[in-house]
């Protein structure tokens, strides 16, 4: 047990006597509900001790027979303030139920109890850290930003948020062939694939929802009033892919409004007296996660229209969470409607999430639909279609979709997509349809529209007609490092010299393969001499291709790791201190292209990628030069550049979305 969870049951099993969450009169204390009997008895009872005004015993007394000494004392109720009858008010107010005892109140759950008040009056009170539900612990504080408090065993407990972190050191999965970072304290850990084996398929699991009823697909619903008229149910007014997807609403009726309806469909009563809330709980079939290099990420796509956004907090009302539930009683919200702005505006919208934190588990998928109240719910509801759950291998952690290219199973109808998650949790690989809610038709044969240019992505329209939309990949590259091989090419300018800090190649951090360049010194891990450092990297001279016919880019492409003295700190930076740039040497001019301002500074700790976009010089030879400065002799000691995955040539740009 936490020693919260201790601490919490020593104040229910002990402080509170045989309460323990509500409960009857301890042992011990007076039960006083039935008038005071045994006090007022007790307090009556003759006085058989000798005392003032008793008299004195003389001989022949000790059989009792003295009328002064044997007779009972009438003075006990009246200094008690009671009368003979044994109900004096001052028994039952001032001793009855002193403040704070335990008293037999009425209570309506184990998180109440009675206590006496300050008046002597049994009152209901909470039980102290007691809990029925989750949200009954909204106000304690979790001991850390990767845990959460739930109802476990009645009471309010901290648990440890699956994937979670708080730094990348927390987020290694054992295997060289991914980079395993922290997206930042309280943020999720993102495992890319770099230069993983993928294995097996892409896509584990799917459900396109075709069948009449949900349970004809292994889904089950769990319903707070299984008797109203709204349910999970299937659906051809609104799909992804034909004929049909899962709808939460009436049977008939385009709404989840649970009153009496009339034939338009409009609620019978006005002021919606007749309705109720609505709690649907709509569970998939168990899905195995087998492991997995990068882990996995479920994908369903949204269609709602709902009651409006007020403050998209904890009490929002007609949202659909998603949760994970790996048993045991457990599940694990991963992301909700909100994600998407709650209602998507008439249009479908994708919900990503990340599963790697149960990958090696068999799970379900919970959605969740709580309007929380019976106002306002009179509208068309929400929608699922095309639920997967796939590998984040394929792809590693793509930053565009041209790290997508290559995705086994595209089609006219399914185009590759590099697609966020939710929570920060990276981004993964996956195929979408081009225009959802529209019908697709591939091709027959697949090939027939193939125009042999590897940056268009080529499908059949609605009329069988051709497309060839642009996408994204390098079609030419003509520089590209990874540093294995040291800095062969590469040329190293160094304004001192004799000092240790310098660009050079290191294995203490890479992405690709297992080499990097950096700038510092390898006997400190820093860039710290006492002076000022100033070192460049430049690379030889490349042509690069003349521009893409099909309306690309060339651009240059690379990994970056930064720490200075901006890690953690508001980037303002006009004396350029500590600070990285990228220049285009080439026909006699000197040309800055990018610099670490676009990063604010710092990557603080973490691996991003950066892309820029070289068009002006098509077709013209040109170096790349990275130059690192301090300008300043203070604050240095930081990690200082990595550099890694570079790759200089010819982009085609993204399809549009």
């Amino acid at each position: 047990m936490a020693p919260g969870a201790a601490l919490l049951a020593g104040l229910v099993l002990g402080g509170l006597g045989a309460v323990a969450c509500g409960g009857s009169t301890p042992a011990g204390d007076v039960d006083v509900s039935g008038g005071d009997a045994e006090l007022d008895s007790a307090l009556d009872a003759p006085d058989t001790e000798l005392g003032p005004g008793d008299g004195e015993t003389g001989p022949g007394d000790e059989g009792g027979g003295d009328a002064d000494l044997d007779a009972p004392d009438q003075s006990t109720d009246a200094a008690d303030g009671a009368s003979d009858d044994g109900a004096g008010p001052s028994d039952a107010d001032a001793s009855a139920c002193p403040e704070g005892a335990p008293c037999p109140a009425t209570i309506s759950g184990p998180c109440q109890m009675g206590r006496c008040n300050a008046l002597g009056q049994c009152v209901t009170v909470p039980v102290p850290g007691c809990c029925d539900f989750d949200a009954d612990c909204a106000s304690v504080t979790p001991p850390s930003a990767c845990d959460v408090i739930r109802c476990v065993g009645g009471l309010c407990v901290p648990e440890a948020v699956p994937g979670c972190c708080s730094s990348s050191d927390q987020c290694d999965d054992g295997l060289a062939c991914t980079l395993d970072q922290c997206s930042g304290p309280g943020g999720r850990c993102v495992h890319c694939a770099v230069e993983c084996p993928c294995e097996g398929p892409v896509e584990l699991y799917s459900a396109h929802f075709s069948e009449a009823e949900p349970q004809a697909a292994g889904f089950f619903v769990e319903d707070l009033d299984p008797n109203d008229h709204v349910s999970w149910r299937s659906s051809s007014r609104r799909y992804v892919s034909p004929p049909t997807s899962l709808r939460l609403g009436d049977a008939t009726c385009p709404t989840y409004y649970n009153g009496a309806l009339d034939p338009d469909c409009q609620p019978v009563d006005a002021a919606g007296a007749d309705s109720s809330p609505v709690e649907l709980t709509l569970y998939s079939p168990a899905i195995p996660l087998p492991p997995a290099p990068g882990g996995h990420a479920g994908l369903v796509w949204l269609w709602s229209e709902v009651e409006p956004l007020t403050t998209g907090g904890p009490g929002e009302r007609d949202v659909l969470r998603v949760a994970v539930d790996p048993g045991l009683g457990q599940f694990w919200p991963v992301t909700s409607s909100l994600a998407v702005g709650k209602s998507t505006g008439g249009e479908w919208r994708l919900l990503a999430f990340d599963m790697t934190p149960w990958s090696g588990n068999t799970v379900r998928l919970r959605f969740i639909f709580d309007t929380l109240d019976s106002a306002d719910n009179h509208h068309e509801g929400v929608y699922l279609d095309d639920l997967s759950v796939v590998s984040r291998c394929e792809g590693g952690c793509c930053f565009s979709d041209s790290d997508c290219a290559g995705l086994p199973g595209a089609d006219g109808c399914r185009v590759p997509r590099c697609v966020p998650l939710a929570d920060g949790a990276g981004n993964v690989c996956a195929l979408l349809p081009p225009d959802p809610g529209k019908p697709c038709t591939a091709c027959d044969p697949e090939d027939a529209c193939d125009d042999g240019n590897p940056c268009t992505s080529d499908s059949c329209d609605a009329a069988l007609a051709c497309r060839h939309d642009a996408f994204c990949c390098f079609e030419q590259v003509v520089l590209s490092a990874s540093f294995e091989e040291g800095l062969s090419g590469w040329f190293v300018d160094d304004d001192q010299p004799a000092d240790p800090v310098s660009w050079r190649t290191t294995t203490a951090l890479a992405v690709v393969g297992g080499t990097s360049a950096w700038f510092g010194d390898p006997a400190t891990g820093t860039y710290a001499t006492g002076g000022r450092v100033r070192g460049s990297l430049t690379s030889s001279s490349v042509i690069l291709p003349e521009a893409p016919t099909t309306g690309g880019e060339l651009g240059v492409s690379f990994w970056l790791r930064l720490g200075t003295e901006w890690d953690g700190q508001l980037y303002d930076n006009p004396a350029g201190l500590d600070r990285l740039s990228l220049e285009i040497i080439g026909a006699g001019h000197i040309t800055e292209v990018w610099s670490s301002d676009e990063v604010g500074g710092s990557t603080e700790g973490l691996w991003v990628p950066v892309s820029v976009p070289l068009l002006e010089y098509a077709g013209r030879p040109v170096q790349l030069r990275f130059t690192f400065d301090s300008v300043d002799d203070t604050s240095n000691d930081h990690e200082g550049a990595f550099i890694d995955g570079l790759e200089l040539g010819g982009r085609c740009p993204s399809p549009a979305r």
